[in-house]
């Protein structure tokens, strides 16, 4: 360097970081997924105008209404109603499943 500064090599630093947390499932999700890892049964929810909700919400898709009681169903059924996702969102990261 012409000023008389001496050229200082850049600094290096390796480092992991690590950001622990938890996440919380919620009581409905909670109570549903803790009865299918401790008891080996599988819960649902009465709720008014759905019947039996499997897992269960906690409220009515129709009105908003609370869920109701809470019961447990045959490992066996009939699926009423499905839901499939055939273009990825804006945003999310896109993996095989999703149609483009």
């Amino acid at each position: 360097m012409s000023n008389g500064a001496q050229s200082v090599p850049p600094l290096h630093q390796r480092q992991v970081m690590e950001f622990p947390y938890k996440h919380s499932t919620g009581p409905v999700v909670g109570r549903f997924l803790a009865g299918l890892k401790e008891q080996k049964k599988i819960w649902g929810q009465r709720v008014a105008g759905q019947g039996v909700v499997v897992p269960p919400t906690g409220y009515s898709e129709i009105d908003g209404s609370a869920g109701g009681e809470w019961v447990e169903v045959q490992d066996t059924g009939v699926v009423t109603a499905v839901a499939v996702v055939v273009i990825a969102l804006g945003g999310f990261v896109s993996f095989k499943g999703y149609m483009e």
